[in-house]
């Protein structure tokens, strides 16, 4: 397989890892019309990723449209250690779909590396 072919099999498989990490993380993700400033409480949060279309503060006036994002607590720590979670599952699949495109990046990094390596002698 020459060099230009193999590149182009390592830049697909990026593209699909890419793909797959996209659809593993739309599956935790829950979307909310607004996120309010009013209470000082901690916001429940009913997914691993929440994504909210406004940010209101204090007073009416005071609205940011815009995507915000909280994350759960326990998002930080993958897998997520909580079983009983009801997106438990949709975690571990996002886990293993970030695992594959580290993988397939660190693949085309290594490639691209030891490619440039050996034309500069």
């Amino acid at each position: 397989m020459s060099k230009i072919h193999e590149y182009i099999l390592l830049n697909r498989k990026l593209r699909a890892a890419r793909r797959e990490l996209a659809a593993a993380r739309e599956k935790i993700t829950v979307y909310t019309d607004k996120y309010s400033l009013d209470t000082l409480e901690n916001i429940e949060v009913s997914g691993c990723i929440n994504k909210f279309e406004q940010v209101c503060g204090t007073k009416a006036h005071l609205c940011d449209d815009g995507g915000y994002e909280k994350h759960c607590p326990l998002f930080a720590d993958l897998p997520c250690p909580d079983r009983k979670c009801p997106h438990f599952a949709g975690n571990l699949d996002y886990t293993v779909a970030q695992e594959r495109y580290d993988a397939a990046v660190a693949a085309r990094r290594m490639f691209l590396r030891n490619f440039w390596k050996g034309r500069t002698k």
